[in-house]
């Protein structure tokens, strides 16, 4: 007697190409790329420290320092080459972190420097004026901020993009 409908254990792909890593390796990848965020994290404060130093390059060509005991006033020049110089060697620095930025070794040395630089502003807060004060505040809410954002790409499951 012929039986009737599929065999009990029948392959749910009758063919499979080499390298096929399964349902899962084909879906697309989901949820939040943290390593993605953590990459704009570094790269947009330093694209706005590029745009301020040419800003300020173009704005301020010139300072003058006051004349103190024995000497006499002195004017430098900022304009020009060493403003370029300044802003391509930060943006080639900040390109050189951000792509490490993609390696957990490398997040992991961010967040250890970020914990070293909120233990520095906190030992400084108590004895700053009330001006610094508010940096102080600023720059502390900015580095736990970005240490927790380092931290959650290190702690998330990676996401599957290949």
């Amino acid at each position: 007697m012929a039986s009737v409908g599929p065999p009990p254990y029948a392959p749910t792909i009758p063919w499979v190409p080499a390298g096929y890593g399964g349902a899962a390796a084909a879906q697309p990848a989901r949820g939040v790329d943290w390593v993605l965020w953590v990459r704009i994290g570094i790269a947009v404060p330093a694209a706005l420290a590029a745009l301020g130093l040419l800003f300020l390059g173009l704005a301020l060509r010139h300072i003058t320092l006051p004349a103190t005991a024995g000497s006499a006033a002195q004017t430098y020049d900022i304009a020009g080459p060493a403003v370029v110089m300044a802003i391509v060697l930060l943006l080639a620095v900040t390109a050189l972190i951000v792509w490490l930025a993609q390696f957990a070794v490398a997040r992991g040395l961010l967040v250890a420097l970020t914990l070293v630089n909120v233990l520095s502003i906190l030992s400084q807060l108590s004895a700053a004026s009330p001006a610094y004060r508010i940096a102080y505040f600023v720059d502390l809410g900015w580095d736990i901020a970005f240490g927790a954002l380092l931290c959650l790409s290190l702690a998330a499951i990676p996401r599957r993009t290949r």
